[in-house]
């Protein structure tokens, strides 16, 4: 059987010094027909200039590349529906321009896709890393073992809108799809600007999609001090982003989570209201912590947190580059 051709998008904003460690990992995939996007979203350093010199010297590795451009910065999840839209795989998945694969990526999600026909909306496993003067430090690998043990007994799309409706399980660079299920769902939430997976996830399955799930690690997700993730924590519009991803899919929706989850969620949204009242920032994410007492997450959690700190101690010291 012919391999089906896989598009790997990736999305950038001002990535040049990520961008050529993303797009070798590309490269080297034992997978074959791979189509490359770049969608970047009006970069304003050498990110463009980067990309185009790369493609030009690698084009022949792919069955096909192309760099989509927009005149105006117009929001992560705008960038991530363009790269999309000039998607022409039946097999796809996006990343931002500092994440990796590992070499069998494509090949395992290609397979996986293959031999489960009615899975459209996936995901993988992924391990978090950052380098600091050079070397690379590894962390966690997502989902966590409590999580994935708890998603492992969520069949439907409405039983796994009880973990959904709190978060991801793991980050976009460990998730994958058919085509279809954009060209018949929907494309992410262009008026949500500052998130790339939480409303796209949450989108999918209010539409009755379920999240099909390969245990096998594929990406390295990258923290550094210039990631969406690490300023999104307190950026006032990215919170105020997350309150729209919360009332427009998760609010309407209570009667289907417990009491201990409904704690949880209501934690939540006054804990970004709060952040957002007032201005932002760390000072202000510090102080709206205590909103979390009321979440009966935050005691049970605790114990395995404590623990992670403990094992991840050099991890969580924060030194990127």
């Amino acid at each position: 059987m012919k391999d089906k051709l896989f598009s790997v998008v990736v999305t950038t904003y001002n990535q040049q010094d990520t961008l050529v460690e993303t797009l070798e990992s590309i490269k080297v995939q034992t997978y074959k027909p791979i189509e490359l996007v770049i969608s970047d979203d009006c970069s304003t350093d050498e990110t463009l200039n980067i990309a185009d010199k790369w493609l030009s010297d690698n084009k022949n590795r792919f069955t096909n590349t192309k760099i989509v451009k927009t005149q105006v910065n117009s929001g992560i999840s705008a960038n991530v529906s363009n790269g999309l839209k000039n998607a022409n795989g039946e097999f796809l998945k996006y990343m931002a321009g500092d994440d990796l694969l590992l070499p069998y990526a494509v090949e395992s999600m290609s397979e996986f896709l293959t031999q489960n026909p009615n899975a459209r909306f996936c995901i993988s496993k992924i391990k978090d890393f950052y380098t600091y003067k050079g070397k690379y430090f590894y962390g966690r690998i997502r989902p966590y073992k409590n999580t994935e043990k708890f998603f492992l007994r969520l069949k439907t799309a409405d039983e796994q809108f009880r973990i959904l409706s709190n978060d991801t399980i793991t980050p976009a660079v460990g998730s994958f799809f058919r085509k279809s299920v954009f060209e018949e769902k929907g494309y992410p939430d262009e008026d949500i600007r500052y998130t790339d997976d939480y409303a796209i996830w949450l989108k999918l399955n209010r539409n009755g999609e379920t999240l099909f799930y390969l245990p096998k690690l594929t990406a390295y997700w990258r923290r550094h001090r210039n990631s969406t993730s690490m300023k999104n924590a307190f950026d006032v519009q990215a919170l105020y982003c997350d309150l729209q991803i919360k009332y427009r899919y998760v609010v309407p929706y209570l009667n289907l989570l417990s009491v201990y989850e409904l704690f949880d969620l209501l934690a939540q949204i006054v804990c970004f209201q709060n952040i957002v009242k007032n201005g932002g920032g760390y000072d202000a994410n510090k102080k709206a912590r205590w909103i979390r007492l009321i979440s009966p997450k935050f005691y049970l959690s605790r114990p395995r947190v404590f623990i992670e700190k403990i094992r991840y101690s050099n991890f969580f010291k924060g030194r990127y580059d």
